[in-house]
C-alpha cells in the first residue's frame, strides 16, 4: 500500500533539519512558509507568486486573515511574514512552490519519484494549483514510466487523479487492473477529503 504523504517526510530536505536558514525560492520574497510538523522545512517564497498561481492563497493574503494583515503591516520593514503549514508535507510543498518559482533544475530527478509527484499533487490540489501547473503537470505524469513495483504504481495513479490529469490516470490505473488489482489499496481519508473540497466548490 502507498504510504501517506502527509505523515512522512521527505529524504532529501534531511539537510534543512540541522539548518536553520530558509530554502530560498524568491530572492525577495515576503513570506516564510514552515512546513510539516517538525517545522523544519521553511520555504522563502513571493505571495504574489502564490496569490497568482493559487485562489486559495490569494484569499489569504487579500482579505482579512491574519497572514493577510500581518503582510500589509510588514510591507513598511520588509520582513517576511511566517506562515506555519504543519499538516503539508515538506516534499510537496517545496516542489509545488520550486516549479511555480521556476525554481527547479533543468535537470532535477525530484520529480522522477512517484512518491514526490503524489506528495505534490495533494498540496497542489489543496491550494488549487491545478490550473496554474496543468501543461506542467500532464506532461510529467504522461512522460512518467510504469514499473512493476505496486507502491509506485498507486502512487503514480493516485498523482494522476490529484492533478486531474485524466489520460494517464486511464493509463496506470488499467495497467493496475491488469496486473495486480488485488493489492491495489487506496489511502483511507485522502479521497474523501477532495470529494469533500469539490463539492464545496459546487
Amino acid at each position: 500500500m502507498a504510504k501517506d504523504p502527509r505523515t512522512s517526510e521527505p529524504g532529501f530536505l534531511d539537510q534543512l533539519d540541522n539548518d536553520s536558514k530558509p530554502w530560498t525560492l524568491a530572492l525577495y520574497g515576503d513570506l516564510l512558509l514552515v512546513v510539516g510538523k517538525s517545522q523544519t522545512c521553511r520555504l522563502l517564497v513571493s505571495t504574489t507568486v502564490l496569490s497568482l498561481a493559487s485562489s486559495v492563497f490569494r484569499a489569504m493574503f487579500d482579505g482579512p486573515f491574519k497572514e493577510g494583515v500581518e503582510l500589509r503591516r510588514n510591507q513598511k520593514t520588509e520582513k517576511p511574514v511566517e506562515l506555519s503549514l504543519p499538516e503539508d508535507n515538506p516534499a510537496g510543498m517545496w516542489l509545488l512552490c520550486s516549479l511555480l518559482h521556476f525554481a527547479l533544475s533543468r535537470d532535477d530527478s525530484l520529480l522522477s519519484h512517484s512518491a514526490n509527484l503524489f506528495a505534490m499533487s495533494i498540496v497542489s490540489d489543496k491550494y488549487d494549483c491545478n490550473h496554474a501547473l496543468g501543461a506542467i503537470t500532464t506532461a510529467i505524469m504522461n512522460h512518467t514510466s510504469i514499473d512493476s513495483n505496486i507502491e509506485s504504481l498507486q502512487e503514480i495513479a493516485m498523482a494522476s487523479y490529484f492533478f486531474d490529469c485524466s489520460k494517464n490516470f486511464v493509463r496506470v490505473t488499467k495497467f493496475i487492473i491488469l496486473r495486480d488489482t488485488a493489492n491495489f489499496t487506496p489511502i483511507p481519508g485522502i479521497l474523501d477529503q477532495r470529494l469533500s473540497r469539490k463539492s464545496k466548490q459546487l
